[in-house]
C-alpha cells in the first residue's frame, strides 16, 4: 500500500498544474505518458467513438489555424492552446488512475500544495524557488509581483487556482472521506491566494452540489474581510471582493472592471466570418483583450470560437454516462472562465468524468484499471 501511495502522490505532484523541468520548460507530465500506455489503452477501448470525433476536431482546428494565422507567433500560440487541450485529456486519465490507487495521495497532495502556497505567501525565497517550475513566459511576469499572488508547485495564476479548488471539491463530491469534508475547506480557501478566479469554481460547485458548505465559506470570507490588512499581501488581495461588498455594497473588483473593459465586439462582419488571424499585436494582446471568447473571435471568427468550444465541451458531453450535474457544472466553469481569460477545461473535465465513470462501475474490468 505504501508503494501505491508513493507512486500515486508523485504522479499527482508532477502532473497537476503541469510543472516544468527547470531551464528546459517542458512539462514533467509529458515524460509520464510513456509509462502509462496500458491505462491510456483502457480509456481508448472504452471511448473509441469519442476519440474519433475528438481527432477530427483536432485536424480541423490545425488546418483552420494554418489558413487563418497572420504570422508564425499567432499560429504557434493556437497550437499551444490545442496541445494544452490534448495533454489535459491524456494526463487527466493518468491522474485518475493514480487517485483510484490511493485517495490518500490526493489528500496529501492538496495539503502539501496548500503548505507551499502559504509558504510562498509569507516567504519570498520559497516564492522565488517555486517560480523555477512554471513556464518561462509566465516566470517573467510573476517574479515581479511577489505579494500580489501566491503560487504552489506548478500551481499559479488562474489554472493553478482552479485546479486546487476543483481537486479539493472532487475529494468532497466523490465522498472519499466524509469525516474530512470540513478540513478540505482549507485548500479551497487557499486556492483564492493563487487567483481569485477560483471563486468561480467555489460558486458553481458550491451552489450546485454543496450549498450549505458554500454558504459557510461565504460567511467566513465576509466575516474576516475587514480584518485583513495590506501587509498580508496575496491574502489581502484575495479578499478584495468581500471588502467591497461589506464596505461599499458593491459586487466588483479591479480585475472584473478590467475584464468588462476588454469586452470588445468587431465592427466588421468579415471578422465574425474568419477573424483577423491575430492573437497578439505590437502592444500586447490583439485589440487589448485578454478574454478567451474574444481572443478566439478576433483570431478566427465564429468558426474558431465554435471549434474551441466543441473541443472542450466534447470531453464533457462524451465521457461518462451519468453525472448530469457535474457536466453542467464543468460547462458553466468553462464558459464563465473564458470571460476572464483564455481557459481550457480538458484536464479538470477528464479527471472528474473518468473518475465518476469508474466509481459508478461503468468499467467492465475494474481490476485492470487499478
Amino acid at each position: 500500500m505504501k508503494v501505491k501511495f508513493i507512486k500515486s502522490f508523485l504522479v499527482l505532484f508532477f502532473t497537476i498544474g503541469f510543472p516544468v523541468v527547470p531551464y528546459i520548460d517542458i512539462p514533467i507530465a509529458f515524460f509520464l505518458i510513456f509509462f502509462n500506455f496500458n491505462i491510456l489503452n483502457i480509456f481508448y477501448e472504452r471511448n473509441k467513438k469519442f476519440i474519433f470525433y475528438f481527432f477530427v476536431l483536432v485536424i480541423l482546428y490545425v488546418l483552420y489555424s494554418l489558413i487563418l494565422a497572420s504570422g508564425m507567433v499567432d499560429f504557434l500560440f493556437a497550437i499551444k492552446i490545442l496541445i494544452k487541450i490534448v495533454l489535459g485529456l491524456i494526463i487527466g486519465v493518468i491522474i485518475v488512475y493514480s487517485i483510484i490507487r490511493s485517495t490518500n495521495a490526493l489528500l496529501v497532495w492538496m495539503f502539501f500544495q496548500t503548505t507551499l502556497i502559504l509558504g510562498s505567501t509569507f516567504n519570498e525565497n520559497i516564492y522565488q524557488f517555486l517560480l523555477n517550475f512554471i513556464s518561462a513566459s509566465s516566470r517573467g511576469t510573476f517574479e515581479n509581483i511577489y505579494g500580489l499572488r501566491s503560487i504552489g508547485f506548478g500551481l499559479y495564476h488562474v489554472d493553478g487556482a482552479i485546479l486546487l479548488a476543483s481537486m479539493s471539491f472532487l475529494y468532497v463530491l466523490a465522498k472519499m472521506n466524509k469525516k474530512l469534508n470540513m478540513v478540505i475547506l482549507l485548500p479551497i480557501l487557499v486556492s483564492t491566494l493563487v487567483s481569485r478566479s477560483s471563486f468561480i469554481v467555489i460558486l458553481v460547485l458550491g451552489i450546485i452540489k454543496k450549498p450549505i458548505g458554500f454558504l459557510v465559506i461565504l460567511l467566513l470570507l465576509l466575516l474576516f474581510s475587514n480584518f485583513i490588512s495590506e501587509e498580508f499581501g496575496s491574502i489581502y488581495q484575495s479578499f478584495e471582493l468581500f471588502r467591497n461588498i461589506v464596505s461599499h455594497g458593491e459586487f466588483r473588483t479591479l480585475s472584473t472592471d478590467a475584464n468588462i473593459d476588454m469586452i470588445i465586439f468587431p465592427n466588421d462582419l468579415m471578422v465574425y466570418l474568419h477573424g483577423d488571424g491575430y492573437f497578439f499585436s505590437d502592444s500586447g494582446f490583439y485589440k487589448d483583450t485578454d478574454l478567451g471568447w474574444f481572443r478566439m473571435l478576433f483570431y478566427g471568427g465564429l468558426p474558431m470560437v465554435v471549434l474551441f468550444l466543441f473541443l472542450n465541451l466534447l470531453i464533457i458531453v462524451a465521457i461518462g454516462e451519468k453525472n448530469t450535474l457535474i457536466k453542467i457544472s464543468l460547462s458553466l466553469i468553462f464558459i464563465l472562465m473564458n470571460f476572464k481569460g483564455l481557459y481550457v477545461i480538458s484536464l479538470i473535465a477528464t479527471i472528474y468524468l473518468v473518475y465518476f465513470d469508474f466509481i459508478n462501475q461503468n468499467y467492465d474490468d475494474r481490476r485492470s484499471f487499478k
